[in-house]
């Protein structure tokens, strides 16, 4: 009789699923696998348990990804990039020795982008009442962090030759655009109030 259920799934389950969901889950997936379910079984149960969450949280938090899409929407890039503070520090930066130009114009450009995210940011907290440095914080630092990563991956991503109206139009906002949402993601009431939140936004 197998004991044991695949660690990296059970580590998904327990923090992927609000805990009110996810102990009497745990606790049926346990009991089923140790009664002979093979582990296709339990990850494919996992998987199932998270997609039905994630859509039970986005039903409910939909306000959250609006406000993202919006702000990565209306961000001006094309103003950005010509502008003449910008357009300065950027000759400068493409002159210095690779890597060195390289990571600047990747570290230039999550600057930019992180003044952007935080006052979109600021503003969101704001206006559902809960801005404190505590929350901004907490929703900040890995969405900054995530922000960087996803700058660094377009530059790769530009390498393989995308299509150049849906890399300016779409592609150059995601990063951006899922800062904002795991930022907002993170601060936003749990579900039991959720409704009074999305009423005060």
């Amino acid at each position: 009789m197998k004991s044991h259920p695949p660690l990296l799934a059970t580590w998904l389950l327990e923090h992927l699923i609000r805990r009110e969901d996810n102990e009497a889950l745990a606790g049926d997936l346990l009991e089923e696998f140790g009664q002979g379910r093979s582990v296709t079984w339990y990850w494919y149960q996992v998987f199932v348990a998270i997609l039905v969450a994630l859509s039970k949280e986005l039903r409910t938090r939909w306000i959250t990804i609006l406000f993202a899409v919006i702000v990565s929407v209306v961000v001006s890039y094309k103003q950005i990039w010509h502008s003449f503070e910008f357009e300065r520090l950027f000759s400068w930066g493409i002159r210095l020795p690779w890597p060195a130009s390289f990571v600047f114009t990747i570290a230039l450009w999550s600057a930019t982008e992180g003044l952007v995210f935080v006052v979109a940011f600021a503003a969101y907290l704001g206006a559902i009442r809960r801005f404190n440095l505590h929350n901004f914080s907490k929703g900040a630092w890995l969405a900054l962090v995530l922000l960087s990563l996803g700058n660094l991956a377009l530059s790769w991503l530009w390498v393989l030759h995308p299509p150049v109206v849906l890399f300016f139009t779409v592609i150059w906002r995601l990063p951006l655009f899922f800062s904002l949402v795991l930022a907002t993601w993170v601060v936003r009431p749990n579900a039991l109030h959720s409704e009074s939140a999305t009423r005060l936004v």
